[in-house]
């Protein structure tokens, strides 16, 4: 497998120029290019030098030169991780008791049950090395690293920095815990060879969970999960004074030894309600577990609250494809000899500690309020007898550049996230979509005056980033890399105080797509920046869909900016429309 590289610095340099341009005024942008040239002259080349000599040590260890510091920067986050860096997404995993569309699931727990049944199944087929290898459409072998997450284990709070606790890499005798109510239950999942339990097993634990919290029970106060919602310097105070009881120890240590963690969702809501409450609301997960599966006992809603700083969504499309197929399930449906019963712990909680929490995850809730959802579809601007190819990822760009542009009159910066895994220990880069080529063709669209040669021109230089992200040649992580490099010195680029810098590095639009609705339907995650705004977008065969998230007191003309995705969505069929006689290639 290929080592992630570290591009040369000139032509870092150069390109940073060309994509910060667009978010720069005439004389900023002069003096942004003064202060690359500082770089450059001065101490650039030897802070190049040393970033090249520590790839060299890291590839040899299995990592790569950005992989710790990638880790650290998630795992330094003080901030709760739900409103900054975890992600809410609706899934699909079928079941034979899936509901019709626009149906209420009657089929209650045993659909449940088959649900996790599909999950379980796969992540023990990983503890037991049995998938396969991933590979890219273009036939490159992907890195398995992520992969470590479907083991379990937590992200444990800690004043300054979070550290990672492992789980278990055997299959045998795990447990999966279960979440109802903001109570917490364990579930075995794997008898003592680390075959899955048979489902029939899986139903009882359930059913036994359900008995013991009925629904018209009071709820948790405050809840089991209330901590984790709280950030890591409050969590981590919380959470030590928990475990000084050797009771607290043991129920910490059955969470994060669980195979995963599963929410059992009562409250019926439409798709677009469930995926905010997952992302968003405090309950639903133990916020710094990996993974927490949602799965609605009065709707079809199956979904998951990821804690992002170990795994990203394109490994969890896999594991969810896996999920989807019957090779990992092999039930011998054989009643177990004894009722499998669902163990409810509970936190021993010290003087005082219920009130702390009850006042603090009441003021977490009233900030999660504050995120909101939209979802806008749009139709499809391309022409079914269009004669040449083009990105439907670059038109949904230029889309929410047209109503970033229509909106607020100039263009901020705008994040998309290209997937790196088929090197060492990659995990993403970042493609700067507001090119000047994008910003010239969108500005002409506006006005109705926008040519067939702005659309060329924009549609290469969106493809130039894709090639240069794909083949390690992006910039951002660079950057950040030349950046930390400096910073062990205690000095810094002299970029770094240039506001092209901060303009470049502040993402107004915080974007990002899986491709497809396969097996991710539709995700939710936190504006990267105050006043911004975060879209999962998904290219369909028809249309395009874009779930807008945003801060309801924080984020100008909102309105607006929904309106006007589907203004450049027209505007873009205006401009394609009249070139079906013509052919240019992407």
């Amino acid at each position: 497998m290929d080592h992630l590289p570290v591009p040369p610095l000139a032509q870092t340099l150069e390109k940073y120029l060309v994509a910060v341009r667009p978010l720069l005024t005439p004389e900023a942008w002069r003096l942004t290019e003064d202060a690359v040239g500082r770089t450059l002259e001065g101490d650039g080349p030897a802070f190049q030098a040393e970033l090249e000599a520590f790839a060299e040590t890291e590839n040899a260890q299995g990592r790569s030169w950005l992989s710790a510091a990638w880790l650290r920067g998630y795992l330094a986050v003080r901030t709760p991780l739900p409103l900054t860096s975890n992600v809410g997404f609706q899934i699909r995993v079928p079941t034979g008791l899936d509901a019709q569309p626009g149906a209420v699931d009657v089929s209650g727990n045993p659909r449940a049950a088959a649900v996790i049944h599909r999950l379980a199944a796969v992540h023990l087929a990983s503890l037991r090395g049995e998938l396969p290898a991933e590979e890219t459409p273009r036939g490159e072998v992907v890195c398995s690293v992520q992969r470590e997450v479907l083991a379990g284990g937590v992200r444990h709070p800690r004043v300054g920095v979070d550290e990672v606790l492992p789980g278990r890499l055997d299959p045998e005798r795990r447990e999966i815990g279960l979440l109802l109510d903001d109570n917490f239950f364990v579930v075995p999942i794997s008898d003592d060879r680390g075959r899955l339990l048979p489902l029939q097993a899986l139903e009882q634990g359930i059913d036994s969970a359900l008995e013991q919290i009925p629904a018209d029970g009071p709820a948790a106060v405050p809840g089991f999960t209330a901590l984790s919602y709280l950030g890591s310097e409050v969590a981590s105070a919380y959470l030590d004074r928990l475990l000084d009881d050797p009771a607290n120890s043991r129920v910490y240590d059955r969470l994060a030894q669980s195979l995963f963690v599963v929410n059992l969702v009562r409250t019926p809501a439409d798709d677009a309600e469930h995926v905010r409450r997952t992302a968003f609301l405090p309950g639903q997960a133990w916020a710094y577990t990996s993974i927490t599966y949602q799965v609605s006992l009065g709707d079809d809603f199956v979904g998951m609250h990821l804690e992002h700083s170990g795994v990203d969504a394109a490994t969890l499309k896999t594991v969810l494809r896996h999920a989807q197929q019957d090779d990992w399930i092999n039930d011998p449906g054989v009643t177990p000899d004894e009722v499998t019963q669902a163990e409810h712990l509970e936190w021993q909680l010290p003087q005082g500690l219920a009130e702390d929490l009850s006042r603090d995850i009441t003021a977490y809730r009233v900030q999660a309020q504050e995120l909101h959802l939209d979802t806008v579809l749009v139709p499809r601007p391309v022409p079914a007898d269009l004669p040449f190819r083009v990105s439907d990822d670059a038109l949904c760009q230029w889309v929410m550049l047209y109503a970033q542009v229509a909106t607020y009159g100039r263009a901020r910066s705008a994040y998309e996230a290209v997937d790196l895994r088929h090197f060492q220990a990659g995990r993403t880069e970042c493609l700067r979509s507001v090119t000047p080529e994008a910003l010239a063709l969108v500005q002409a669209l506006i006005v109705g005056q926008a040519e067939a040669a702005q659309l060329h021109d924009a549609l290469s230089a969106h493809k130039e980033w894709i090639k240069a992200c794909k083949t390690g040649r992006g910039i951002d992580r660079h950057l950040t890399g030349l950046a930390l490099v400096a910073a062990t010195t205690g000095r810094t680029l002299p970029m770094e105080t240039d506001a092209g810098w901060s303009r470049l590095k502040t993402d107004f639009l915080s974007t990002t797509s899986i491709g497809d609705q396969d097996q991710i339907i539709g995700m939710a995650f936190a504006p990267t920046s105050v006043g911004g705004i975060g879209i999962n977008y998904t290219p369909l065969q028809e249309h395009y869909e874009f779930v807008v998230s945003s801060h309801q007191t924080q984020t100008v003309d909102l309105a607006a900016f929904l309106e006007q995705l589907a203004r450049g969505t027209d505007a873009l069929a205006a401009l394609l429309g009249p070139m079906v006689t013509t052919s240019m290639v992407d």
